[in-house]
C-alpha cells in the first residue's frame, strides 16, 4: 500500500491508458475513415473526369474549396482546442488518479480535494468549448452555403447537358449519386478531423 501511494500508482495506470487508447485510435481513424474517403474521392474524380469535364471541375473545386475553409477555421481555433483538450485530459487525470489511489490505498481523505479540482477544470472546459464551437459554427455556415450552391450548379449543368444530348437521364443521376455520397463522405471527414487532432 505504501508503494502504491508514495508512486502515485493511479497516474501511471492512467498515462498507460491514455498511451493506448490514442494509438488505437489513431490507426482506427486513419485506416478505416481517411483512406476509405481519400479512395472514394479519387474514385469519384476520376469517374466525374470520364463523365464529364466541366461537372468534375466544379464539383472537384468545390470540395478543395471547402477543405480550405475548413482547415482555416481549424487553424484559428486551434489554440483554443488545445487548451481544451489539455483541461480535458487533466479532469480525466485526476479523477483516474483519484479512483485508482482509493481503491489501492483507501486513500479518503483526498476526495474533497479531488473533487474540487476535477470541478475547476469541469468549468474551465465548458468554457473553452463554447468559445470554440461559436466561432467554428459561424464558419460552419458558409461552408455549407457553398456546397449547396455547388449542387445547384451541378444539377443546372445536368439539366444544360441533357438538352443538349451530351449527357443522358440515366447518367445524370448517376452523376448526382456520386456527388452527393462525395460531399456527404467529405463532410463527415470533417468531424474525424477532429478526433484525430484531439488523439494526437
Amino acid at each position: 500500500l505504501a508503494y502504491h501511494h508514495g508512486t502515485n500508482a493511479g497516474q501511471h495506470m492512467s498515462l498507460v491508458q491514455d498511451g493506448v487508447g490514442r494509438v488505437k485510435d489513431i490507426v482506427w481513424l486513419l485506416f478505416f475513415e481517411v483512406l476509405p474517403v481519400a479512395v472514394q474521392t479519387l474514385v469519384v474524380a476520376v469517374t466525374l473526369l470520364v463523365m464529364n469535364a466541366s461537372i468534375a471541375g466544379l464539383v472537384i473545386t468545390a470540395v478543395a474549396v471547402a477543405w480550405l475553409v475548413l482547415l482555416t477555421v481549424k487553424r484559428r481555433t486551434r489554440d483554443i482546442r488545445a487548451q481544451r483538450m489539455e483541461r480535458r485530459r487533466e479532469w480525466s487525470r485526476i479523477f483516474s488518479e483519484f479512483v485508482t489511489n482509493v481503491m489501492t490505498v483507501l486513500a479518503f481523505n483526498g476526495e474533497r480535494g479531488a473533487a474540487t479540482k476535477v470541478s475547476a477544470v469541469g468549468k474551465e472546459f465548458r468554457q473553452l468549448t463554447l468559445q470554440e464551437f461559436s466561432a467554428y459554427d459561424r464558419w460552419q455556415m458558409g461552408r455549407n452555403s457553398l456546397i449547396n450552391l455547388v449542387r445547384v450548379g451541378v444539377i443546372t449543368l445536368c439539366a444544360w447537358f441533357v438538352f443538349q444530348h451530351v449527357l443522358s437521364i440515366g447518367e445524370i443521376v448517376f452523376i448526382s449519386m456520386l456527388v452527393e455520397r462525395l460531399f456527404s463522405a467529405n463532410f463527415q471527414l470533417s468531424g474525424t478531423y477532429d478526433r484525430l487532432v484531439e488523439t494526437v
